[in-house]
């Protein structure tokens, strides 16, 4: 078994990394490391071109939460819709 002081530096540093928490991101599926600067600052991008990417992608609509249908109410109830008065029966004069 030998040491890494000999080893090449490229086989060290590549070491180090597989060894670092690794992620994908999520738009351009390239590898994050963990700890990084830009892990940090662009989390869970990898960059700020990804996070705009991302971005554009909700302001666009290409992304949907699924939801219920528009006829619930937030407390679940269904909305009844009240019929339209009839305007021969208005009293008003």
């Amino acid at each position: 078994m030998s040491d890494d002081k000999d080893a090449p530096a490229s086989v060290t540093a590549a070491t180090a990394t597989d060894a670092a928490s690794t992620r994908p991101c999520p738009v351009c599926k390239g590898p994050i490391v963990d700890g990084s600067p830009a892990a940090t600052k662009f989390r869970p991008f990898c960059s700020r071109a990804c996070a705009d990417i991302d971005l554009l992608r909700w302001l666009r609509g290409s992304y949907v939460v699924a939801g219920t249908g528009a006829e619930d109410d937030e407390d679940g109830e269904t909305n009844r819709s009240v019929p339209a008065a009839d305007p021969s029966e208005d009293t008003r004069h």
